[in-house]
């Protein structure tokens, strides 16, 4: 490769710090993307140079796991071809177009076709072959003693030996030489797309020399050498400068670009542009460059391979053979691209394959393999081919091992040293040096307390020894515990159980590097503030800080202690080195390969590297790691790397008993120092003493034992540990006689194992055979040329595909042979690996894998040299097919790999997502047209495929450009594929970003009209989109940008809406509301909503699916889908959702407010295509008259808001309470938060109506803001009646205006006064006037005086400054004026004159006004003298300028003109005062010559009235209203003009009637409705009150069956009057009155057992022995299964969820049926009578995920099977009788109910029941669930309810005889709603509370 850098830096001027070696044979480069850009058009000139970046910093950004690189720079990959180097070979010649592979008859004719050529020409060349033996064996025979002019001739090249023996007249270019026949099928058989030329000579295929007679070496010929084919074609001059144009043209027509030459004096394109643009699944190149040297190829550097997914991110291809499939799809798709252009890939590797996380597969070629392999350049690698470390001494530069075997083994025996063995398995992990996310790591080995001891223990991990068993226990723990909370519940795991982050992360190695590196990394990486001094040290405080492993620079180079920062100090060394780094960094090497170190460092081996990273041991040792357990999906390319499965042998370093010294001997002669022979025979002893043996001479004994251990281990098996030996020439010893007796026992030292040598050499044996496998036997050595033919290069490029597919699920076995191995090794691997594990492959390529690598059987060219760069050839027929290509793999005939049917359409539109520029802008076009592609997608892709589909629409959700149209388009069909639950799980979160969106998005609108919105609810489910994307439905009302938590949304801890008016409870609530304590700053904003940081946890409910139905007022009625503006908003569910169809019409004629229903659902498919095609046309001449921003806005608002008005309609009074209501109060308070939103608006400037207004005709920005929810929430008190107003937005009034505990205000609580003054204002207006009088105590109390409180008080400033406060002060004034004016004269005295007094006498707090007045001695309530110390400045100079002379006139003189002259004398203390300002003002406005104020009286020029009240005959002050009782009755034209209220109000505006719907809450409605608002939104449990809300008639007999839709608007009932009926769920009435059914299907002829929805169709299954699929919409049937056997009746039926089709029906004989009801017949059976006394199937439970159904049969069994499969996964005895019921919910939890009286909670693994309840009386034969309880009835009417984990007591009761009559039959909850439906067998249905 050093050529490659060289020609870089030397031709493309690319400075050396800019390069670094890549995988494979490229380099990656940083460039300036500019630069790269420019390469297209010509050559640009040389690179420039990045100035400012040291060299460190350009390391690390060169590395793959660096995301973030400056601006303008990028990184390329360069590849290069030399051209004195490259293989000669010949294109294929034009001929006709590819075979037709998709159809059965053209891929029949062409597989006839290449069959026929192939054994045709295969057996043409063994003819051919065999006659030209003959010949040469006679011309042999005569010229035997003569010597052949090429006989001793060796060719030196490849050019040689063309020239040579082409100059024989015996090989022409049309019969290729003998020696040319060792692969029959080279071209031809290899790509099918070339090989229908007949008439190529090139093409023909060479013969076998393995039929033919070999002549000795002696007497060889040129014949007996292997040529190409298309070597034969050219001179040797003459081909190579043909292969290399015909080589250029090729890559440049695959790759899309023109060729550049790269000269000083000539740039610009050489070649013409590519006719055609490149494959998609090609990786693009910047430039194809030309030196007079090489060829260069510039590519953008991909971010993740294959390589990557399969080893850092395994869950990334992991859930469906689909994934790996559509990868290898997309990478034979690159294969045919570039084999039609006559081009081969190369030598596949997984890191050839580039990945985003989408999938999209794009194949990069390797050029590499287009050089031929000559001396001189395997002379280049071994000289670039260095250690890790030249310190490392146990390595030579050539002797490094890179198998790992041989590795392993050397370092076992002590051939490598601990260092060298440990940095060549971190080469072999992929850890790349200089990489901070990915650096090789050693392991710390001592703690530097002594330069000999101090050693760590190697048995544990640094991060443990760190941190301590006791935190790494509990971090374990706590993740353990938050997954069993989260498990069950949708999404991906976010607690994972782990012990260990990481072993190095890159903040660590900044830190142990920070000496040397730059601050800039520093301070971007460790901490964005330069610290210096918090950097550790010394190198002891460094081991003990850090949790992770130590770096090889610690062991190698000393410049890493010398600081290059000026106030930064040198690393400090331990205190026992005193010689500086150098000498430290050999001390520290030493320790590293200490004996103690040695010892134990197998075991950090296991730890960093092997078997205890995963599984039990991970466990035990605290080790887990969590890369390696959390199932990430995301692509990355570094991680934690498991090389050995198997625990790692120790190194031999001799036993550990074996010591300097031998065993004392009693009574006899020492014997000879050593270890003793290993056949353990005792050596004699010598009569006299012998010398011990010296050091030297063991030690030259040891290396000799060593070596003959070594020798005996090659012969018998792997190398065994080598063992010391006696020396040689054992001394001589006394022979001890017959009769003699030991004197004493022999000491053997602690420890003694005999064994140990043989334990260790099983250890290591297991080690190599298990964990790395048996080493692969060797390929025969090419000896031929080293030209390839196009031919061969096809060939391999097929072979390597096989190898690549196998390696996908052998990776991590393949690891130990490293990331550079090659083609041959990694193919004998996998061959061994495909043999004996098989199984491991998955199903739908294991025949791939066989065919390609031809494992069926032994490949005939096994045993001779196969085709050069093949690894083998391939027979003319294989299993009756051509030889493999691209086209033939890619056929849907062809069996070898399975592709779905839908991948062409799949790969098709994810081409379309990948390359958006086919002339279509990244917008509404593009996303429109990728829906007609998704749209026939969806008809035939499966689950599997939209996994793979989905990722492609999250993008372009998250895109700006597509986000809308993305949603508004893609959503419906995809949920409608996915289902609720894969809804739920894959689109909510991406929507609910699309709504949380800030800015300008063109046609965000169209996600707020009411079609769109009940697309979210019934593809998502109900709960899902109350809970998750209402709150941003609602939010855009107050123009407010971010996520609805911000605004508050979602719910809180305190139940405000809850709290009842006035009591103790809503106070106290209020004081410790965590919003009214908060201390905020004056311009704080806000961050968790009014009520401070707390945020309610939505609850999750049950995915659901279904028809919706909403209700509208008439104002509504008409096409939804039409803005005031005239614009048309496209439905994508192809029809309008508001008021439509003629039932609806009829209904909403009958009377005024009646009910009036929207469609049961959206419209079916067949009409969605249609509709969308026509709103396409409608977007597109929309799109001419571009809206500007500020229009679209308006119209944005304007849909909302109908489109909640829709839903309060639609979902009920308690759900729309409950999520609309108490949302929008919230949003109340937003609107007035901030400066700016408490700003005046101009006059004129807004029409907005401001009633009972006195201050002039001035409303703030916060009311025009607050408009459409004051809207919104009228038209739901007008809906639902009065109550709403006084029972839940009363109490929320009462509630923000609470006093707080602080006397300090907050931002919060100044916007929550503003929005409390502006809701009572227009309460008042739609209270009645009884209502108005029984409550106005209530709103003096707990209203008026505590916000005149905090108006008047000088203790408390406003944040807002005096603009709050006069706001506040107009509005409480406004407020005051609007109560005044409804209760008239007498009432304001006797009601209202303690808050008048309260108002006014915030004009006497100023000293400076009653000096004015004459006052000062007087003190005023509220102001004592006393406390003017603790007055707040700022607090009197707001009220200096709220309480002025301008207040003084505008509040006096309405009140004096209303109560009169002396009743408002009598009532203010401080009359004078007020009278006098407001003199004053008249004055000064006098003096300054402006308009006089309209006199106060219209009788009388007057302006200061002192008289009584004005008018005779019963009229209240001087409005002209008379007095009826304590209401106030005002005329047309009574009101004054002079009296400023708002300017346009009609007559009577004071007192607006709501009106009175069908809708209205009343009597037991009304009752149910006040408790349900009063309960906390956390409250999720069922509380039965029996009461009545809703009687059902119709059924003339027993009620069999209850099924409630999922939107719970509607619910199906059957009964043995062989009817269905269809019944809405609307609130009418007060609760006695009955409903009519919206709809009866009557085509039953014996009653009906059995009634379910078909989610995924919209359609009902209905049973009574029969099966009847019908149209929920119109009743009429669809399809009528009839029973499958008459002897067998259909006994039970049950539905699966969507997005499944399919119906589950059981029979008489215990057999499941599968049936799908889009088509007649049956899908598949499964017969369940195992066990003869099972008895008949009685009810079946489907789990919510649709995976299994479990089967209750009479006998009281419980059969619980796979759908999928069929296979039976559980049997057992659940019960002792006749089965009755079985549901299934979340978390794989089963209810079953039974005659013996039971009710039993199941778990589907656990074989005892979870929770067992017993019937005393009755057993239970209905019950529904309802989150985690269980509703249950009986035939005595008892209800009770059961908890599924037995936390909460079981509640009964008895239902009376007033709310139900009859028996109970059938039962069905209504979740969302909290409600119950009950059957009985007269025919009544009741809903009940």
């Amino acid at each position: 490769m050093e050529w490659l850098v060289s020609g870089a830096e030397r031709e493309l001027g690319i400075e050396r710090r800019q390069l670094a070696l890549g995988e494979g044979r490229q380099l990656v480069a940083l460039v300036p993307a500019r630069w790269a850009g420019s390469l297209r058009q010509g050559w640009p000139g040389p690179c420039p140079r990045p100035e400012g970046l040291s060299t460190a910093e350009l390391s690390a950004l060169l590395q793959r796991s660096n995301y973030k690189l400056p601006a303008g720079w990028t990184r390329v990959s360069i590849q290069g071809v030399r051209k004195r180097r490259l293989s000669r070979w010949q294109p294929p010649e034009a001929g006709a177009g590819p075979p037709d592979l998709d159809s059965l008859c053209g891929f029949m004719s062409h597989v006839a076709e290449q069959n026929f050529r192939n054994l045709w020409r295969e057996a043409h060349a063994h003819c051919a072959a065999a006659g030209r033996c003959r010949t040469r064996n006679k011309a042999t025979a005569t010229s035997a003693s003569q010597t052949p002019l090429m006989s001793h001739a060796t060719p030196t090249s490849a050019s040689q030996t063309t020239t040579t023996s082409y100059g024989t007249p015996t090989y022409s270019s049309q019969t290729p030489p003998t020696s040319q026949a060792t692969p029959e099928s080279t071209s031809q058989f290899t790509t099918p797309d070339l090989s229908n030329q007949p008439t190529n000579p090139n093409l023909a295929p060479p013969t076998s020399t393995s039929h033919c007679t070999s002549t000795p070496s002696s007497q060889a010929t040129p014949t007996a050498t292997y040529f190409p084919p298309t070597a034969a074609a050219l001179p040797t001059h003459t081909s190579r400068a043909a292969s290399l144009d015909a080589f250029k043209a090729a890559l440049s027509r695959a790759l899309g670009c023109s060729l550049v030459r790269v000269e000083a004096h000539e740039g610009g394109p050489s070649l013409a542009p590519a006719p055609r643009p490149i494959h998609p699944n090609l990786l693009p190149a910047h430039a194809l460059l030309e030196t007079t040297e090489a060829l260069y190829l510039v590519q953008q550097l991909p971010c993740y391979t294959l390589r990557d997914a399969v080893t850092f991110s395994p869950a990334k291809l992991a859930g469906s053979h689909a994934k790996v499939l559509f990868v290898l799809y997309q990478a034979l798709q690159a294969l045919r691209a570039c084999h039609r252009e006559g081009l081969a890939v190369g030598g596949l590797t997984l890191a050839h394959l580039a990945l985003d996380e989408k999938l999209f597969t794009q194949v990069r070629l390797n050029l590499g393999d287009y050089e031929g392999d000559d001396d001189d350049e395997e002379e280049e690698e071994e000289q670039q081919q260095q250690p890790e470390e030249d310190e490392a001494g146990a390595l030579e530069p050539s002797s490094e091992p890179r198998d790992l075997r041989e590795l392993v083994t050397g370092w076992v025996q002590g051939r490598v040293s601990n260092f060298a063995y440990l940095m060549g398995v971190n080469r072999l992990a992929g850890r790349r040096s200089g990489d901070p996310n990915y650096h090789p790591v050693l392991p710390w080995v001592v703690d530097f307390s002594s330069p000999h001891g101090g050693f760590r223990d190697l048995r544990k991990s640094k991060f443990r020894l760190t941190k301590g068993d006791k935190q790494l226990d509990f971090t374990y723990q706590m993740a353990r515990e938050a997954l069993w909370a989260e498990a069950g519940g949708p999404g991906a795991r976010v607690h994972v159980p782990h012990h260990i982050p990481d072993v190095l992360s890159d903040i660590t190695y900044y830190v142990y590097t920070a000496r040397r590196a730059p601050r800039a990394l520093l301070c971007r990486h460790v901490r964005a503030q330069w610290e210096p001094h918090e950097y550790p040290g010394s190198v002891e405080r460094m081991a003990a800080w850090t949790p992770d492993e130590c770096i090889p620079e610690y062991y190698s180079q000393p410049a890493l202690f010398q600081s290059l920062h000026p106030d930064m100090a040198d690393l400090q060394l331990p205190a026992w080195c005193t010689q500086g780094p150098a000498a430290f960094v050999a001390a520290h090497r030493r320790l590293l390969e200490s004996r103690e170190v040695s010892q134990e460092l197998h075991h950090w081996l296991d730890l960093t590297f092997g078997y205890r990273l995963s599984g039990r041991e991970a466990v035990r040792a605290k080790n887990i790691c969590l890369p390696l357990v959390d199932a990430h999906t995301h692509l990355t390319c570094y991680g934690v790397v498991q090389l050995f499965d198997q625990p790692h042998p120790q190194r031999m370093m001799g036993p550990a008993w074996a010591l300097a010294e031998p065993p004392a001997l009693t009574g006899r002669p020492q014997a000879w120092r050593g270890q003793g022979r290993s056949d353990g025979a005792t050596p004699e002893e010598e009569e006299g003493a012998q010398a011990p043996v010296g050091e030297e001479e063991g030690a030259g004994d040891l290396e000799e034992g060593t070596e003959a251990l070594d020798s005996l281990s090659a012969l018998d098996g792997p190398s065994a540990p080598s063992l010391d030996v006696p020396p040689a020439g054992p001394p001589q010893s006394k022979a001890w006689g017959p009769g003699e007796k030991e004197e004493g026992p022999v000491h053997l030292p602690e420890g003694f194992n005999p064994l140990q040598a043989l334990e260790e050499l099983e250890k290591l044996s297991n080690f190599l055979t298990r964990g790395l496998q048996s080493s692969p036997p060797d390929l025969p050595a090419w000896d031929g040329p080293t030209i390839p033919s196009l031919s061969c290069l096809l060939q391999r490029d097929m072979q390597s595909f096989g190898v690549l597919v196998a390696e996908i699920f052998f990776a991590q076995r393949l690891r130990p042979l490293g990331l550079e191995a090659s083609l041959p090794e990694r193919f004998q691997a996998v061959c061994r690996l495909a043999q004996c594990r098989l199984r491991e492959v998955a199903e739908p390529l294991q025949q791939a894998v066989l065919t390609l690598l031809h494992l069926q059987e032994e490949r005939p060219g096994a045993s001779t040299q196969p085709p050069h760069p093949a690894l083998f050839h391939y027979p003319a027929v294989l299993a009756g097919l051509p030889p493999p290509s691209p086209g033939l793999l890619l056929s849907p005939c062809c069996p070898i790999i399975p592709f779905p049917a839908y991948f062409p359409r799949l790969h098709r539109l994810a081409c379309n997502f990948s390359t958006p520029g086919q002339g279509l802008p990244l917008g509404r076009e593009f996303v429109f047209s990728l829906w007609q592609q998704l749209d026939r997608l969806l008809d035939v892709v499966e689950p599997e495929g939209l996994e793979i589909l989905l990722p492609f629409v999250m993008e372009l959700l998250s895109a700006e450009g597509t986000a809308v149209y993305s949603a508004w388009y893609l959503f419906e069909p995809l949920a409608r594929a996915l289902g609720p639950r894969g809804a739920q799980r894959c689109l909510l979160s991406p929507l609910a970003g699309v709504y949380e969106r800030p800015g300008y998005l063109p046609g965000r609108f169209y996600l707020y009209t009411d079609c769109f919105v009940l697309q979210l609810m019934v593809r998502l489910g109900l709960q899902p989109f109350l809970t998750s994307l209402l709150p941003h439905i609602l939010q855009v009302l107050t123009g407010q940008e971010g996520t609805a938590e911000a605004q508050g949304l979602g719910g809180g801890p305190e139940d405000e809406a809850g709290l009842s008016y006035g009591s103790r409870e809503g106070k106290e609530a209020a004081d410790s509301g965590s919003y009214m304590g908060c201390e905020l700053s004056e311009g704080e904003e806000p961050q968790g909503g009014i009520f401070g940081d707390e945020q309610e946890a939505a609850g999750q409910a049950r995915p659901s699916d279904g028809s919706s139905n909403g209700e509208a007022s008439g104002e509504e009625q008409g096409p939804d889908s039409e803005t005031k503006d005239g614009m048309i908003l496209p439905s994508p569910g192809g029809q309008d959702m508001g008021l439509a169809g003629e039932e609806e019409e009829e209904e909403a004629a009958e009377e005024e407010g009646a009910e009036q229903a929207a469609p049961l659902c959206i419209t079916p498919e067949g009409r969605l295509c249609e509709v969308l095609r026509e709103s396409a046309e409608q977007e597109q001449e929309l799109e001419e008259e571009e809206l500007t921003e500020g229009k679209e806005q308006k119209i944005l608002l304007d849909t909302a808001c109908k489109t909640v008005k829709w839903l309060s309609a639609k979902l009920g009074p308690t759900l729309c309470s409950r999520h609309i209501v108490r949302n929008l109060l919230r949003l109340l308070v937003t609107c007035y938060f901030g400066p700016e939103k408490q700003q005046f608006v101009l006059n004129g400037e807004e029409d907005v109506p401001c009633v009972g207004s006195i201050y002039k005709h001035r409303p703030v920005l916060g009311d025009l803001v607050a408009q459409p929810v004051l809207e919104c929430l009228v038209y739901v008190a007008q809906l639902y009646g009065e109550p709403l107003l006084t029972y839940q937005c009363l109490p929320y009034v009462a509630y923000l205006v609470a006093p707080s505990n602080s006397r300090r205000l907050n931002s919060r609580k100044e916007a929550s006064l503003l929005a409390a003054m502006v809701l009572m204002q227009k309460i008042i207006v739609y209270l009645s006037d009884t209502t108005l009088m029984d409550i106005l105590p209530k709103v003096n109390q707990d209203l008026l005086l505590p916000v005149l409180e905090v108006l008047t008080s000088p203790f408390t400033s406003f944040p807002g400054g005096a603009q709050a406060r006069s706001v506040l002060g107009v509005k409480t004034l406004s407020l005051i004026a609007l109560v005044c004016l409804r209760i008239g004269q007498e009432m304001v005295v006797q009601h209202m004159s303690e808050t008048l007094c309260r108002f006014f006498e915030g004009f006497s707090i100023m000293p400076e006004q009653r000096e004015k007045a004459g006052e000062s001695d007087t003190p005023w309530p509220g102001t004592p003298e006393t406390d003017a110390a603790d007055w707040d400045p700022a607090a009197l100079d707001e009220l200096d300028e709220v309480f002025s002379l301008e207040m003084a006139f505008s509040a006096y003189i309405p009140f004096n003109c209303l109560i009169g002259d002396t009743t408002i004398r009598r009532l203010l203390r401080n009359h004078e005062l007020v009278w006098g300002m407001a003199a004053r003002y008249q004055e000064e406005v006098s003096g300054r010559g402006a308009e006089t104020p309209p006199p106060p009286s219209p009788d009388t020029g007057d302006p200061w009235p002192r008289s009584g009240p004005r008018g005779e005959d019963g009229a209240s002050g001087t409005f002209g209203s008379a007095m009826v009782g304590n209401r106030i009755e005002i005329g047309p034209g009574a009101r004054p003009a002079w009296l400023p209220l708002s300017g346009d109000q009609e007559p009577g505006s004071l007192k607006q009637e709501l009106g009175r719907s069908g809708r209205c809450l009343d009597g037991n409605w009304l009752a149910h409705w006040r408790y349900e608002v009063g309960r906390g939104q956390q409250d999720g449990r069922f509380h039965f009150h029996q009461i009545r809300l809703q009687t059902f008639t119709g059924h003339t007999g027993t009620v069999r069956t209850l099924a409630p839709l999922p939107s719970e608007d509607f619910f199906l009932s059957t009964g043995r009057d062989r009817t269905v009926r269809l019944w809405p769920l609307y609130n009418q009435g007060d609760g006695t009155g009955t409903v009519e059914p919206r709809l009866t299907y009557a085509h039953h002829r014996r009653p009906v057992y059995c009634a379910q929805q078909l989610g995924a169709l919209q359609q009902v299954a209905s049973c009574d022995g029969t099966v009847h699929i019908w149209d929920q919409f119109t009743g009429k049937p669809i399809r009528i299964f009839d029973c499958f056997d008459s002897r067998n009746p259909i006994t039970a039926v049950a539905a699966m969820p969507a997005p499944h089709c399919s119906l589950l029906v059981g029979t008489s004989d215990s057999v499941l049926h599968f049936i799908d009801p889009r088509k007649s017949g049956l899908q598949h059976e499964f017969r369940l009578g195992i066990n003869a006394s099972a008895g008949l199937i009685r009810c079946m439970a489907i789990s919510p995920s649709g995976r299994s159904v479990a089967v209750g049969f009479s006998s009281g069994f419980i059969y619980l099977l796979d759908t999928r499969t069929g296979l039976i996964l559980k049997v057992w005895p659940a019960h002792e009788s006749d089965i009755l019921q079985l549901k299934s919910t979340e978390g794989n939890v089963l209810v079953s109910s039974s005659t013996d009286h039971s009710l039993t909670v199941w778990k589907e693994s656990d074989p005892k029941p979870l929770q067992h309840y017993k019937s005393p009386s009755d057993p239970v034969h209905a019950f529904d669930l309802h989150g985690h309880e269980v509703v249950a009835g009986t035939v005595a009417n008892r209800i009770g309810i059961y908890s599924l984990d037995g936390s909460v007591p079981v509640a009964t009761s008895k239902l009376s005889w007033e709310n139900f009559r009859g028996v109970l039959t059938s039962l069905a909850m209504l979740p969302a709603k909290r409600l119950l439906l009950l059957g009985s067998d007269n025919g009544m249905i009741r809903l009940l509370a």
